[in-house]
């Protein structure tokens, strides 16, 4: 999951690159940079859910 997550923001972080699209597009940029914002969040959120399941396998271990 993470790494379609940081597939997606990659492709977004391309096409955020293109200066027309800031200059003739606007609002299309600001759906993109926000799209963006909403995939970041959900990356930081998977890889806190996988550190926390972590953490739970490692102690699961350790007992």
């Amino acid at each position: 999951m993470t790494a379609k997550l940081q597939k997606q923001i990659q492709a977004l972080d391309k096409e955020l690159e293109d200066q027309d699209l800031y200059d003739k597009f606007p609002e299309k940029a600001a759906a993109k940079v926000k799209e963006r914002a909403e995939v970041v969040a959900k990356l930081t959120k998977a890889e806190e859910h996988w550190m926390t399941l972590s953490d739970e396998y490692e102690q699961a271990m350790a007992s």
